[in-house]
This record gives structure tokens, sequence and C-alpha cells, in this order.
């Protein structure tokens, strides 16, 4: 061979060689950047799976507080000190509510705030309570649940849940409980990946970064095309550049905005490994291709193993809030059913109570009826004899028996008919007159005397007049039927309004209430009577009744040593003055 030929073929081992290694080098750094890529989307996966659990977290500890202040709001001891006058015995009595409210919450800080924006009680006298927002009076007034995040001066962050405490058409002041950030940043801080929550100012008010806390937020500063070497998102929140991978989820009902990342140091440290590779991949390909197969592996085990756990998760938290839907579904199905029967017990003891007085009300139709006829026959011989004026007065008379059949037919029809469930204004002389329609033949009939006291201005209160007058009703009933066999039963009602509100008792002179009993007197199918003379639930449906329209009652001892039941309901409306007086009427 020719000197010149070795050459050449020097020269083309040489290009070879070359060639090989600028092939080998691409093939090396094409594994480089494949691996990184996949890295790189398995941690934006990552970062997604992480703000979606994250996000539930934040969600779940938000959920548990937020109806805590409309609770709280709405007790009625609550809006009493709100509107009793400021003195530091109404002060103490509610920071020892608030107290009790932050016990059994779990709350850092349960504040009541006047309608000045004063804080008038703290359950944390010790700590400093935070400032309330003026968006929170605004968001009362409007009748909704007030949010804000607020930072104290000593720079301790707070998340407000808030609910105004209303008397009638004004606001009193607000109920507002604070929501721990300081647990959920020691939940988050199990996580080796920063996560932070900034604000609508930009500032990161949570997080499991001690130094980020209370910092201006940075966001992600460069974004290039997907699958390039340099696709990550750099963000510094800590004032120095270094890559990330960040994924960000919008709380429109918080104003926050909840973020995850996730180092790509993994990444970049496989692509500097693929670079290196690539220059070792000159004498050791087959070691080095060995060397990144077996890393490849071991990080598709352990993306497979995290995927693995974080579907395990989400499918049990998925399963949980199935359960809990389906939980509150039967409960409230259950409290359907209950309302249902309930209204049917109602009715049926109406009905039953129309059927009580069949007997005596048979009388009331009857006697009207036979003098009716007895009219009628005597205005026609009048009318034949051309006495038309005697015949005039019998058709007035026949006319007068006929309203007042009327009238009691009408009552008796308006207290079957099942009642509207709308709450208005009604006069209570209104509904006692209606109960006395139909109860007084049954007392009239058994001998008792019924004592009927009007005050001197009408009273209205808040009901509904059917319901209203059914449990005037059962209260007569009651009482006829305790002194059924007195020689001289008396009956008592009164009705009236003072400091407290409308008030309407019912009293007899018979045997009376003992104080054992009363414990349980309103407890339904209770019954003293003998068998077959009632249900027992008469009194357990004034009491479901009057509960119903916020109100009260009570059994105490008569001034005749019988039985005393006080209805305690709340005012209708303004009052007319009226006649005083005292109806008696006896068989």
């Amino acid at each position: 061979m020719s000197k010149t030929s070795r050459r050449i073929r020097r020269r083309a081992g040489r290009w070879a060689v070359a060639v090989l290694v600028v092939v080998c080098a691409l093939l090396v750094l094409a594994a480089a950047m494949t691996s990184r890529a996949r890295v790189l989307d398995s941690l934006r996966r990552e970062a997604e799976e992480r703000l979606a659990i994250q996000t539930e977290v934040l969600t779940g500890l938000f959920e548990k507080y937020r109806l805590v202040p409309a609770l709280v709001a709405r007790r009625r001891d609550v809006a009493d000190l709100f509107a009793a006058p400021e003195q530091a015995s109404r002060d103490v009595e509610a920071a020892a509510m608030a107290l009790e409210v932050q016990g059994l919450s779990g709350a850092p800080h349960v504040l009541f705030v006047n309608s000045t924006g004063a804080v008038f009680a703290h359950a944390a006298p010790h700590r400093p309570a935070p400032a309330v927002p003026a968006s929170l009076f605004e968001a009362a007034r409007q009748h909704r649940l007030g949010r804000a995040s607020v930072t104290d001066s000593a720079g301790e962050r707070a998340y407000l849940f808030s609910s105004g405490v209303w008397q009638g058409d004004r606001l009193l002041g607000l109920v507002a409980v604070a929501v721990p950030l300081d647990s959920l940043e020691a939940t988050w801080s199990l996580s080796r990946n920063p996560i932070f929550v900034t604000d609508e100012l930009g500032r990161i008010l949570i997080s499991n970064v001690p130094d980020w806390r209370l910092q201006p937020g940075r966001g992600a500063t460069a974004v290039l095309p997907a699958h390039d070497l340099d696709e990550v998102f750099l963000a510094s929140p800590d004032g120095r550049e270094h890559p990330f991978v960040e994924a960000s989820r919008d709380l429109p009902l918080l104003g926050w905005t909840l973020s995850v990342l996730v180092d790509v140091a993994p990444a970049r440290l496989t692509f500097w490994i693929g670079g290196g590779a690539a220059a070792l991949v000159l004498g050791l390909v087959a070691l080095v291709a060995l060397f990144i197969l077996m890393r490849r592996d071991a990080l598709l085990r352990r993306m497979r193993s995290e995927r693995a756990a974080t579907l395990r998760l989400e499918r049990r938290v998925r399963d949980r809030t199935r359960e809990l839907a389906r939980e509150v579904e039967e409960r409230a199905e259950a409290e359907r059913n209950l309302r249902a029967a309930q209204e049917k017990v109602v009715q049926s003891a109406k009905l039953a109570a129309i059927g009580q007085m069949a007997t005596t009300l048979s009388h009331e139709f009857n006697q009207p009826l036979t003098a009716i006829q007895a009219f009628a026959d005597n205005a026609k011989r009048f009318l034949e004899r051309g006495n038309s004026e005697a015949a005039t007065r019998n058709l007035g008379k026949i006319e007068e028996m006929i309203r007042r059949t009327g009238e009691l037919s009408r009552t008796l029809l308006s207290f079957a008919r099942p009642p509207d469930q709308s709450v208005t204004s009604v006069p209570l002389a209104v509904v006692v007159d209606e109960a006395l329609i139909m109860m007084r033949p049954r007392a009239r009939t058994l001998a008792i005397a019924l004592e009927i006291e009007r005050p001197e201005k009408a009273v209205a209160v808040q009901g509904g007049r059917i319901r209203l007058t059914q449990v005037v009703v059962n209260l007569l009933a009651n009482a006829i039927d305790a002194v059924s066999e007195e020689k001289d039963g008396r009956v008592r009602i009164a009705w009236g309004e003072d400091e407290e509100g409308a008030f309407l008792f019912v009293e007899d002179n018979g045997p009376g209430v003992s104080p054992e009993m009363r414990q349980t007197i309103f407890d339904p199918f209770f019954t003293t009577k003998g068998v077959g003379k009632g249900f027992g639930i008469g009194l357990s449906i004034v009491a479901s009744i009057v509960a119903e329209f916020g109100g009260s009652i009570a059994v105490g001892e008569g001034r005749e040593g019988g039985a005393r039941f006080e209805v305690r309901l709340k005012g209708g409306g303004a009052t007319l003055p009226t006649e005083s007086m005292t109806v008696k009427v006896a068989s």
C-alpha cells in the first residue's frame, strides 16, 4: 500500500472517529435533553397535583370556620349583649361568651365589634386584637358573610370571617372569627417544596418558608417555549434567582392566589450528568449508557411511586367527599320527613279536637235551626193575618240566627283547614275570639265559667292566625278537662303586653300540675287523663308552635291553686286603644 493510501486511510479513520464521537455526543446529549424534558413534565404534574391537594386543605380549613360567626350572631343572647348599654358587666359577660366560642371552635381570635368599629369583647385579651376593616361592615349591611385578610401592628396575620348582629333593621355590630393560619403553615412545613399564598396586594401572606412571610411576591420571571433547555419558571421570593416549576391557582372568594414551587435542580443535575457522560462516552459508551438507563429506571420508579401515592390520596379525598354529600342529603331528607310528620300530627290533633267538640257543636247548630223554624212559622201566620210589622221582626230574628250559625261554621272550617306557613302580624283578640267560638259550647254544656280579660290596647304578635288559634284551643280544652269534675269550675284567659313582649295565659281552679310533672308535661304522648280520653300531644303541639314563632311557654300555679299556662310571643306591630272589659260566660 502506498504512502498516499495510508495517509488517506488515516485521515478517513480520524474522520470516522470524529464522526463517531460527534454522533455519540449528540446521542448522549439528546438522551440527556429527553431525560430533562421528562423530568420537567413530571415536576409540572407533581406541582399541579400538590396544588390541588393544598387547595383542598386550605378550603377545608376555611370551611370549618366560615359558618361560626353567622351561627353566633343569630343567637338571641348575643344580640341582647350588643343591644345592652355599655358598661363593665356587659363587657365581662361578652368576653366570657367570646371565650366560650373560642374554646368550641379553636379560633385564635373571636371578636365582638360594636357599630362604631370598636372591639368590646376579645377572646384572647393577652394578644392584640386584629384591626377590623370597614369592608366587613359593608358586607354586613348587605346581609353577606364578611371576609378580609388583616395584619396587626405586631405583624401577626389573620383572616377574618364576620357576620352582622341585627336588631330588627338596625345593625348592632359584628361577630368576627379569625382562621388560625399558623396551623396551616405547620401542615405545609411537612412539605419540602415552597408553598405560599399571596393576597390582593401581592404580599406573601402565608408560607412554609418563614423568611417569605409578609414580603412582596415575585412571580415567574421567565418562561421559554415548551421542551426548551431553559423551560422553567424562575421565581425568587427570597431575593435570589432560583429555578422552580410554579403552579398557581386563584381563590376568588378569598381574593388570594395559592402557589406551589417545585425545585428543578434535579432536572438540571440530570442535564449536567448527561453532559459529563458525553465526554466520557468517547471511551466508555457502554458504561455511560448503562448508567443512564439505570438512573432513568430509578427516576421512573420514584415518579410512579409518588404518582401512585398522590392518586391514593386523591381517591381517599374523593370517596370521603361523596360520603359527606350523602350524609348531608340523608339528614336533609330526614328533616323534611320529620317536618311533614309534625304537620300531619298537628292537623290530626285539630281534627280530633273538632271531633271531641262534635256533640256540643251539634247542639249549637240545632238550637238556631229550631228557632229559625219557629220564627218562620210565626212570620207566615203574621203575613196571613196582614201583620207585616210583626212578620218583619221575626224575619230579623231569623237573619240573626243565620249569621250566628254561619260565623260558627266559618270558624270551624278555618280551624280544620291546613294552616298557612307564613308569619304575619296577628291580633291576639281575633285569635282568642275564634277559639272561644269553638270552646264556649263545650264549657256551657259542662257548666264551666269562662272568664275573658281583655287589655286596654289591642295586642298583635308575630305568627300564623290558624296555628295561634290552635294554641289557644288546646290550652282552653286542657283547662276545661281539668275542671270538668269540679262543682264550680272556672277557666280564665287573659292577654296583654309588657316590657318583655306580648303574653297570653290560661288558668283554672282545678287540681293543678305538680312540680314533678312540670318537667315532662310538654313531652309528646305525656297525659294524666284516663285511657281513651286524650292522646297526650296537645301541649306538645302547643310548645312546638310557640317555639316556631320564636316564643316560649311555661306552666305554673294559678291564683286559685289550679294550673296556669303562660305563652310569651314576639310583638307584631302598633297597638290601638280598645275598651277594657271582663266577660264571664257561664252555663
